[in-house]
């Protein structure tokens, strides 16, 4: 399976429509997947509000998954807003979606939004000025850190 990679910005027209970045449709394609869904979440990363965009292999393991859960769990009330409010998004001749006017207030965001790879699925989230560049910057410093951090602890045992 074909993954997503990269980060994308891209605006969102009057009519709600926005492109998805090439490289993630060809994903798709790749992967055989026919339709795309989205579904509010949150990423703790990006600390904000996102659109987790999957495909219908995704979908239809959360609805079996349900079926063999305790109604009073948490894993089954996740599920349920999953896909309560999961939406089908449609793609046109262009490769724009439209982004539903809940996903937008969602979002908080009104001409552009940011599409993150995430492996098997992708984000959709509110664009915050230089984002990609500062996340990117962020995540090589954390993983630095990180190497530093094993290299000395290894020094001492």
């Amino acid at each position: 399976m074909a993954p997503f990679v990269g980060i994308y910005t891209n605006k969102i027209d009057k009519k709600g429509r926005v492109s998805v970045p090439a490289s993630f449709r060809a994903v798709r394609l790749a992967n055989g997947e026919g339709a795309l869904y989205g579904y509010p979440a949150g990423d703790p990363t990006l600390g904000q509000r996102i659109i987790k965009c999957v495909g219908i292999a995704h979908m239809n393991a959360l609805s079996q998954e349900i079926k063999n859960l305790d109604p009073a769990s948490d894993r089954y009330e996740e599920i349920d807003i999953i896909l309560s409010f999961a939406r089908e998004l449609s793609f046109d001749a262009e490769g724009r979606v439209i982004l539903t006017e809940d996903f937008i207030e969602l979002l908080e965001c009104e001409d552009q939004v940011t599409f993150k790879g995430h492996g098997e699925d992708f984000y959709i989230y509110k664009t915050i000025s230089q984002q990609p560049v500062q996340e990117m910057k962020a995540a090589v410093d954390k993983y630095l850190n990180a190497t530093r951090k094993r290299k000395e602890a290894a020094k001492h045992d």
